[in-house]
């Protein structure tokens, strides 16, 4: 995947804190094919700390 462009956003992640906003400088694309609204990059599950425990089939963030 190719990306022209970079934007600095703030988003929350609803489904784990109804409070909490993420910071974050994204690549993105123009391309109309790709099936999802966002693709989170494991540079920023790692900065936050995201789990993912395919074991379990869950996500963990912060105690989420």
């Amino acid at each position: 995947m190719k990306t022209k462009w970079e934007s600095k956003n703030y988003c929350s992640l609803s489904e784990f804190s109804k409070s909490k906003v993420v910071d974050w400088t994204f690549r993105v694309t123009d391309s109309k094919n790709l099936g999802y609204d966002m693709i989170i990059g494991r540079d920023i599950m790692q900065t936050l700390g995201i789990n993912l425990l395919f074991n379990e089939q869950t996500i963990q963030w912060e105690g989420a």
